[in-house]
Formats: C-alpha cells, sequence, structure tokens
C-alpha cells in the first residue's frame, strides 16, 4: 500500500488511524487549523505501534515516513541523527506542527523585512512533548545538534504539496528553489519538515 521512494517512505495513505478531514478552505481562523493539527500529531504520536519502520538516514541526517494522509492534511515521522540539518524553507501554502516524540531539534526562524529580504530572527527550542507551529509562509531552518537523535511527528494542512529552499546572502535570505513534494518523495530527496 505504501509508495517507496529511496529514502523516504509514503506510508498509509488511506489514513489507519481513523482520523478525520481538515477542511482548511473553510475554516474560520488559523486557531482552528491549529487545533485540529494538534488534534492529528497527538493522535498519530499515540498510536505508535502502528509506526512504519524508517528507512537509513540521507545525506541531511534525517529519514522520514508518511504516517498518513486524508482531506486535507497529510502527516510524516522524521527521525533527525545527530547533527542532522535543513536548511531554510517554506511549506508552501500549508501550516504545519512538528510535535517531538523525543530528543530535542533547534529551529532559526526568519521573517520578512520590508524592503530588504527575509531575517534570521528567532531561535527556538523543540523538546520532547512540545510542539512547533509552522503558520503558512513560515520560514525556517532545523538541525539537531545535540548529542542523541530525535524524533519528530509533522502534521501539515493543505497536504504539503511544495516547499521554498533560500539561501542566506549576507544578511538577507533569497528564493534559491521550489520542489515539489511528490518529486522529492519520488527522487528519494528528504526535505520534509
Amino acid at each position: 500500500m505504501g509508495k517507496a521512494g529511496a529514502r523516504g517512505v509514503a506510508h498509509g495513505l488511506d489514513s489507519p488511524f481513523g482520523m478525520h478531514a481538515i477542511d482548511v478552505g473553510s475554516e474560520g481562523s488559523n486557531g482552528t487549523t491549529r487545533r485540529l493539527l494538534f488534534e492529528v500529531a497527538e493522535r498519530l504520536r499515540a498510536n505508535q505501534e502502528r509506526w512504519p519502520r524508517l528507512p537509513p538516514a540521507d545525506d541531511t541526517g534525517r529519514s522520514f515516513a508518511r504516517l498518513g494522509t486524508a482531506a486535507g492534511w497529510d502527516a510524516w515521522l522524521i527521525r533527525w541523527e545527530p547533527g542532522a540539518r535543513i536548511a531554510f524553507h517554506d511549506h508552501g501554502e500549508a501550516a504545519g506542527v512538528a510535535y517531538l516524540v523525543y530528543g530535542a531539534l533547534a529551529e532559526l526562524v526568519a521573517r520578512p523585512d520590508l524592503g530588504s529580504g527575509l531575517h534570521p530572527v528567532e531561535h527556538r527550542l523543540l523538546t520532547v512533548n512540545t510542539r512547533g507551529i509552522f503558520p503558512p509562509g513560515h520560514v525556517h531552518s532545523i538541525e539537531n545538534p545535540f548529542p542523541g537523535p530525535a524524533l519528530s511527528v509533522n502534521v501539515y494542512a493543505p497536504r504539503l504539496e511544495s516547499m521554498n529552499f533560500f539561501e542566506r546572502v549576507s544578511r538577507p535570505l533569497v528564493d534559491t528553489a521550489i520542489e515539489s513534494v511528490s518529486t522529492v518523495i519520488a527522487g528519494g530527496r528528504t526535505q520534509i519538515i
């Protein structure tokens, strides 16, 4: 039933966790979407016996598998080895939640600055049982600078269709690539968070 890439695995496409759809198009507020993303992440985290096996880590030190998808959302299990890092990126039109199951991750958030691009402005630490929130347009880099691995459950709504990657040039960040998530999976590249 699952679809495999070279390093990532799509699993449980029929949402084996029995969760409902998230209709972000009719939502009245970001708070409602956030609450529903938290609910899906919590239910997925609580059903660890149904998680797929993760493939070996890629060259970024991460491995991932799709946990499920339904109308309006998809979810991923991501393992972060010590030293794992993903460069500055956003999640296209999707909002997201990352729920740390174990370990810790460091996030560097970049925000727009009118007239001069994007600037790193905030460091956040995600630890066990904390949830990082990523609204649409949120630009960040994530890394595991700690001696042990980390594991996160990430849920996106609407479904994660593309990610924009940014490069830091002097102070501002510039958009360097847009990747389709389906291309990433098919091509075996692991650029999901």
